[in-house]
This record gives structure tokens, C-alpha cells and sequence, in this order.
């Protein structure tokens, strides 16, 4: 009986050990060499007066994260449609997934009009 999730731990267990192993790999050989300069804030060459908040945008941070939450759904259908292709009843099992489609558009819709003043 374990051994059938041997498989699937080991996966985990990369999973887990690549991106750390890659990490400390370049925490290792990177050069490290700090000074005064290198620490300052860049602001077009021009020496900063006083505290310097650190600039972001957050427009990239929602776009970033509509197209993760688009490329699960995309997993999901693709899934769906390999599972569900010639099974008895499949066209009933047609209203969720557009209903589940229709429902992410609209998502994506009022992001981009709300957060990049886009006219829709």
C-alpha cells in the first residue's frame, strides 16, 4: 500500500528540493562585494535627497495574477475535456464549465477596466 505513493512522494520531495538546492546553488557562486554605492538608491543619476520609498506598480502585480489564476482554469479544462469527451451525459456537464468560463471573462473584463482605465 505505500509503495503505490512512493511515486508521488518522491515528486513532492523534488519538488520541494530543485528550487531550494538552485537557490542556495546561487547564493553560493554569486559574488558578493558591497559598498556605499552599490547600496545607494538610483534615481536617474541624481544623488537622492532624504528617504526613497521604493516604486511599484501594482497594475503588474494584478495582471500577474490574473494570468495564473487563467492558466489554472486552462489545466482545469483541458482536464475536463479529456475526463468528460464521450461520456453519456456529457452535454449536461457543458452548462458548468461555460457557466465557469462566463464567469472568468467577466472577471478579466472588469479587471482590465478597473485597473488599466481601459474602456471596455
Amino acid at each position: 500500500m505505500a509503495f503505490e505513493y512512493a511515486g508521488l512522494g518522491l515528486f513532492v520531495l523534488l519538488g520541494i528540493l530543485f528550487p531550494i538546492t538552485g537557490i542556495m546553488a546561487t547564493k553560493l557562486m554569486r559574488p558578493h562585494r558591497p559598498n556605499a554605492r552599490k547600496e545607494s538608491a538610483y534615481e536617474c543619476g541624481e544623488i537622492p535627497i532624504g528617504e526613497t520609498p521604493p516604486q511599484f506598480n501594482f497594475q503588474y502585480y494584478v495582471f500577474a495574477l490574473i494570468f495564473v489564476v487563467f492558466d489554472i482554469l486552462s489545466v482545469f479544462l483541458f482536464l475536463w475535456a479529456y475526463v468528460y469527451t464521450g461520456a453519456p451525459g456529457d452535454r449536461a456537464l457543458l452548462l458548468p464549465v461555460a457557466a465557469l468560463v462566463g464567469i472568468m471573462l467577466l472577471a478579466l473584463g472588469y479587471s482590465l477596466k478597473k485597473e488599466s482605465r481601459i474602456v471596455i
